[in-house]
């Protein structure tokens, strides 16, 4: 009975913040810069149990134009690198445990990817999937419901299809994209789910059997 209370189980967490991407890949002859693009990232993650979910995330992230130079106006086309930037819109299963205020997860993801770049191939759907975790921390006086995301590490993988890969690869080919994200921000947990333990009390007699009289 003086057990402890167990760990708080919210049964939807959603979860928006920022995130940095660090793209490596190349189309022809042009390869993505090796420097980190920004973005934002947004999740949904419905638990079935105290341990494991489904999860949907969404992401952007993009080069920062002050890098890569500026775009003309129209009707010029836009300087390589101004516009490439990423999309991903993945669901997958999610495994939680809990560490007293800290909460940890592991979660592998697929869907679709849009990728555009590295020159001047235009943002195109294909797919892509990723896989990592992270660990988030429960605030105080939140009343258990809002929780700070120190970190969350991915890997992911990002596939497109150009088309035939056009003169001096300005145009065209194949993007296969590997990338590692980092993302940090605030998750809102809804629901509860710990499950109401029951009590009970038990005594031994000793002896256990006597006569009648006794």
């Amino acid at each position: 009975m003086n057990a402890p209370e167990p760990p708080p189980a919210s049964r939807l967490d959603v979860f928006g913040g920022y995130a940095v991407l660090r793209p490596s890949g190349s189309v022809g002859s042009y390869s993505f810069p090796s420097q980190n693009t920004r973005g934002y990232i947004a999740s949904g993650t419905f638990y079935f149990t105290r341990h494991i979910g489904i999860q949907a995330e969404f992401s952007h992230s993009e080069y920062p134009l002050e890098s890569t130079g500026t775009s003309p106006a129209p009707p010029f086309v836009q300087l390589g690198n101004v516009t490439d930037r990423f999309y991903t819109a993945e669901a997958g299963p999610v495994y939680r445990f809990f560490l007293g205020d800290f909460i940890a997860f592991a979660h592998v993801t697929a869907g679709a990817a849009q990728v555009a770049g590295p020159k001047f191939q235009p943002p195109t759907w294909g797919y892509g999937f990723s896989g990592g975790g992270g660990i988030d921390r429960l605030l105080p006086h939140t009343g258990e419901h809002l929780a700070f995301r120190l970190a969350q590490a991915d890997y992911g993988y990002m596939h497109a299809d150009q088309g035939p890969l056009q003169q001096y690869d300005l145009a065209g080919g194949t993007q296969s994209v590997n990338a590692l994200r980092l993302s940090t921000g605030l998750v809102f947990r809804l629901g509860e789910m710990n499950p109401v333990q029951s009590k009970s009390l038990a005594c031994d007699a000793s002896p256990s059997e006597v006569y009648a009289g006794e």
